[in-house]
């Protein structure tokens, strides 16, 4: 590493730990840095980023229609993320594991990390990077530990082109769906945007509930919605929640009429 690219990361680490901390750690295990690194340059739609050290951080500019967001992100090894400060990790939201599951030893680094962390975030993911077959990861438990921690388990797009895999719900794999977790997520320091016109704002935000569209997309919109539904008044309110309410029920096939 280069002197100049070791002060340019004491600075951003300098404006990060001012500005909120820490948000979001992407840690890699062992030889899976690229991988990590990857899942940062699908963020910050930047291709040409080069994973040059093993420990960065970036700021990810994030807005939507309901509000905007910068979130503080750290990208590091598993040696690395030991050697941040307890206090570090106040503000972190977010947390993904990058591992290879058919290397045992990496389940197992990560359980011990996983347990000497002591972070409760809301978004806690593992990025199974390498093509590891679902019956390697079941005879390991590693899927039964992911559940009891309350760790979503995001399977590349490799090891579900191996399987013969029903995609009803129209789910996404890999760092995709990595990316989506992260975008759905209404991070503390959000700023809502504010509009002049509220009725336009209620129209907008009504035309955008997914309409006949799968339980997983209207899901996967719904913190949005519940976000844009607090600059709401009134009737405005109780119409947006009606409008939510059967978007859920023809995604389920029901109709007012079933009891259940």
């Amino acid at each position: 590493m280069s002197i100049l690219n070791f002060f340019l990361i004491l600075d951003l680490k300098s404006s990060i730990m001012k500005n909120n901390e820490i948000q979001c750690v992407i840690v890699a295990l062992d030889n899976q840095l690229c991988s990590a690194f990857n899942v940062i340059k699908s963020l910050l739609a930047d291709q040409d980023l080069v994973c040059l050290t093993d420990i960065s951080y970036h700021v990810w500019n994030f807005t939507n229609k309901y509000f905007s967001s910068k979130v503080n992100i750290c990208c590091c090894t598993v040696e690395h993320i030991l050697s941040l400060a307890n206090n570090e990790f106040n503000s972190v939201e977010g947390v993904i594991f990058v591992l290879n599951g058919s290397q045992l030893n990496q389940i197992e680094k990560l359980k011990e990390l996983f347990s000497w962390l002591r972070i409760e975030p809301e978004i806690n993911l593992v990025f199974e990077n390498a093509k590891t077959s679902e019956d390697d990861l079941e005879q390991s438990n590693f899927v039964n530990w992911c559940t009891e921690n309350q760790l979503e388990l995001v399977l590349s797009q490799d090891i579900i082109a191996d399987h013969t895999y029903v995609n009803d719900f129209k789910e996404k794999f890999g760092i995709d769906r990595i990316v989506e977790a992260l975008s759905s997520h209404v991070w503390k320091n959000h700023v809502t945007k504010q509009s002049e016109d509220q009725k336009l704002r209620t129209q907008d935000t009504s035309e955008d509930i997914p309409d006949g569209d799968s339980f997983e997309e209207i899901f996967s919109k719904f913190s949005e919605m519940k976000e844009a539904a607090k600059v709401l008044k009134g009737n405005e309110r109780k119409d947006l929640a009606e409008k939510v309410a059967m978007a859920f029920m023809e995604a389920f096939d029901l109709e007012e009429s079933d009891e259940n």
